[in-house]
């Protein structure tokens, strides 16, 4: 799940460039892998504490009221992607996508 998520993606490739240039290019293959692996790692402590969490707090919450949560979620989800797709977010031009890339 983590590594389909864009904004762990662009956190990722925003670190990885950030510190290339306070650093300079990197060296060796292992700098790289070792700041892949910790991104990796840290979203992993992440997604292991929160389903923890998650685990040990629910019991606490009535069914009735978990599926009114769940319904206002999937709502707001849906608003948030309609507003994407009303704002344009959807349409990839290819110059506008290679000039990011490129500044990458």
């Amino acid at each position: 799940m983590t590594v389909m998520n864009p904004a762990a993606m662009l956190f990722a490739l925003a670190l990885l460039g950030g510190l290339a240039s306070v650093f300079g290019a990197f060296q060796a293959h292992f700098d790289v892998a070792t700041i892949v692996l910790a991104i990796m790692a840290g979203n992993l402590a992440w997604w292991l504490g929160l389903s923890h969490t998650v685990s040990r707090l629910s019991h606490r919450v009535p069914g009735s009221r978990m599926g009114t949560v769940n319904r206002y979620a999937g709502i707001a989800l849906m608003v948030f992607g309609v507003a994407l797709l009303a704002r344009g977010g959807w349409s990839l031009d290819p110059e506008r996508l290679h000039a990011v890339v490129a500044t990458l």
